[in-house]
């Protein structure tokens, strides 16, 4: 009797285990030939900047400041709805660092920081790594809140659709490198999201987030494994560790939004394409560098530099 229960029990086992697998890769099937990802069809604009997300933003003191400005009187740097873009133009929002976790990406994707608000009005989408659209629930927020797949198919049909595109140039290589405490970006070859600005006729906004940096502390465990990961599969594998374990540390982020770069202005007007990408690249960098320097006091982060590769 006690055999027989025994069988019965493990076979009940291995049936539970046989169709949470069948789940699994039968949910897998379907997200990796779904075109949701390639779409901006799924977004759902009453999702972004509810109270949750308001008080996530709290949570690290989230401002944004626009170097279009000058400090107010009274000291201020956070922006105010007069100062926003022009709604009506087409951007690459082009946020530095990446870092570990990409925190700053989380509070510009679910309008946490304010960002529709007080920088842009218009419709935006967000690039984001393929494999989060592999990974149940987490599609589904990606989605809803205007993720798309970061390849450049998708990247170039948003473009096409008239639609503004925020990313993080810095990608996986950037977040197995990441210090903690120390601004370090990979910016000098990424140049694909210029080139598609150029081609389309979008400006490139470049924008710094200090706190990034703070918010979680890094390991270099497996290093050369996760530096594999990144070069024969881009996948991002982070180790990282902070308040309480995984909680991230309560540390203010400020977002720095420097003046976007036209490529069609009189300044690139005389050059080839491609002299144009590397132009509008390097104001890019020179653009980043600028409000690094000119805000990294006010920001918590004076003894600090930005290392560029």
């Amino acid at each position: 009797m006690e055999e027989a229960a025994l069988s019965e029990s493990s076979a009940s086992g291995w049936g539970c285990g046989h169709i949470l697998l069948l789940s699994f890769l039968s949910y897998l099937l379907f997200a990796l030939c779904s075109r949701a990802r390639h779409s901006s069809e799924s977004f759902v604009e009453g999702w972004r900047g509810t109270k949750f997300w308001k008080s996530f933003g709290e949570y690290f003191d989230s401002q944004i400041i626009l170097d279009v400005n000058k400090v107010r009187e009274d000291g201020s740097l956070t922006a105010t709805p007069a100062d926003r873009l022009d709604a009506e133009k087409r951007y690459v929002f082009a946020l530095y660092p990446h870092h570990a976790m990409s925190v700053g990406h989380l509070l510009s994707f679910t309008d946490a920081n304010g960002f529709s608000k007080k920088v842009f009005a218009g419709q935006r989408r967000h690039a984001m790594a393929t494999p989060l659209f592999l990974i149940p629930f987490v599609r589904e927020l990606c989605l809803r809140y205007g993720g798309v797949d970061v390849g450049r198919p998708t990247f170039e049909k948003m473009m096409k659709e008239g639609i503004s595109m925020f990313v993080l140039p810095g990608g996986e290589t950037e977040q197995v490198m990441a210090q903690y405490q120390r601004e370090e970006i990979f910016i000098r070859h990424r140049k694909g999201f210029v080139r598609l600005a150029v081609k389309y006729g979008f400006s490139v906004v470049p924008i710094y987030c200090f706190g990034e940096a703070d918010v979680y502390n890094t390991s270099s465990a497996l290093l050369s494994f996760r530096k594999w990961l990144v070069r024969n599969l881009r996948i991002g594998l982070p180790l990282v560790y902070g308040r309480w374990g995984l909680l991230p540390y309560k540390v203010p982020f400020r977002f720095v939004v420097g003046q976007p770069i036209d490529p069609s202005s009189s300044t690139f007007a005389s050059l080839s394409e491609e002299e144009r990408v590397d132009a509008v690249h390097s104001a890019y960098i020179s653009g980043l560098q600028h409000i690094f320097d000119k805000y990294k006091a006010d920001c918590g982060a004076a003894d600090r530099n930005l290392y560029l590769h």
